[in-house]
């Protein structure tokens, strides 16, 4: 099962309309865009965590910010009303390669750049609280962290054709449990597929940041977002 999968299972058909409305975009094309974002912020995280700095700044920032309780309150995050700062979350994890990513994303989602800026910053604040929720109850600590982080990019950075994937018509995606059970977001995905999001996110992200992106993440793990500057 793929990060992505977990997400939709999360979430469900009721939640990607009112996500859709707030980013002024059709569901369709919100379901589309999310499945490229959460795989790419995925990879982006696997790789931040792949030195023993990164890991804890991860973990850091996860146990001070991401505690889950942000799928308790996606009214105010979809209102702005929240006090997670997704934009700044997008950036510190994407870092130089955030306007690439969103150009891309909306190029093949067919999302008006203004909502997929929109839509990134709503799925990564959704994205962490889950990924925060499941380290708290499991109790992970930064080197399993890391090695879960890169599990979930490896398997869908593989996916480079779903034909190759899965042998299921309609690729990865058509195999997901209990997308019968997200009514029309279920035959959205059944439709879609995964095709190219490895070459799309090694393009995107195998590239020398400087240093940017750990000195944002490290800022943040140390209260960013709690309004600490």
């Amino acid at each position: 099962m793929t990060i992505f999968n977990i997400y939709c299972d999360e979430l469900g058909e009721q939640q990607f309309g009112a996500m859709s409305q707030a980013i002024g975009s059709t569901t369709e094309e919100t379901v589309l865009g999310s499945s490229q974002i959460v795989p790419l912020l995925v990879s982006a995280m696997a790789r931040l965590t792949r030195t023993d700095a990164g890991a804890k700044s991860m973990s850091d920032l996860l146990d001070r910010e991401h505690d889950g309780s942000v799928l308790m309150k996606l009214p105010d995050l979809y209102a702005n009303r929240s006090n997670v700062n997704g934009d700044a979350l997008a950036s510190a994890i994407l870092g130089n390669s955030r306007p690439a990513a969103e150009t891309l994303v909306s190029k093949q989602s067919g999302l008006s750049p203004a909502s997929c800026t929109k839509l990134f910053n709503i799925t990564t604040p959704i994205l962490m609280g889950m990924i925060g929720a499941k380290k708290r109850e499991d109790k992970i600590n930064a080197a399993l962290l890391s090695q879960m982080l890169n599990n979930f990019a490896a398997l869908h950075e593989r996916e480079e054709n779903p034909e190759e994937a899965e042998p299921q018509a309609g690729g990865i995606l058509s195999s997901i449990p209990g997308l019968g059970s997200l009514g029309n977001i279920g035959g959205l995905l059944k439709s879609g597929n995964f095709a190219g999001i490895g070459s799309m996110i090694t393009k995107l992200l195998d590239k020398n940041n400087d240093g940017s992106v750990m000195d944002d993440l490290q800022g943040m793990a140390g209260g960013l977002l709690s309004g600490k500057k």
